[in-house]
């Protein structure tokens, strides 16, 4: 997928974050090897940032204002952050596609933005508080997660 195609594919499936919240386009990045992509938004109408990235898959990342764009830290995904809030298993990638891979991309992506529709209002409402009290069962979820698929994986 092509930044131009991830650009199209964000205007068109998260249309609701441009309507309902005006957020715009604020940073773009592009490198071809190893393949990255960032798509980065911004609204003053929220105390958040929308980061989509693209490598092997494409995600959808929240952070509050202060996060950096180009940096990692600071992020977290919006499907880990659906499948915390749903108490349910982490979902991960496959290994293997049943499908080819432009149509993987796409349909991943139409996955994140019915979900993330659905879950809009309580994602933002994390970002409202200064304390942020769930980013620390956030972060046991995930470690509990990972160790969960790798069992063997050292603690």
């Amino acid at each position: 997928m092509s930044l131009e195609e991830l650009l199209e594919n964000i205007k068109h499936l998260f249309g609701f974050l441009f309507e309902e919240y005006d957020f715009s386009i604020t940073y773009t990045f592009a490198r071809s090897y190893p393949i990255e992509i960032r798509v980065g938004l911004e609204t003053n109408c929220l105390p958040v940032k929308l980061l989509f990235i693209h490598e092997w898959a494409t995600a959808l990342l929240i952070g509050n204002k202060d996060a950096d764009f180009a940096s990692s830290g600071g992020w977290y995904s919006i499907q880990d952050l659906i499948d915390f809030m749903e108490q349910r298993p982490k979902r991960w990638l496959p290994a293997k596609l049943q499908i080819p891979y432009n149509q993987f991309l796409v349909t991943n992506l139409q996955q994140i933005a019915h979900e993330f529709y659905e879950h809009r209002e309580l994602i933002f409402s994390l970002f409202n508080s200064e304390k942020m009290n769930w980013v620390e069962n956030y972060q046991s979820y995930i470690t509990n997660e990972v160790r969960r698929r790798y069992p063997s994986m050292p603690r």
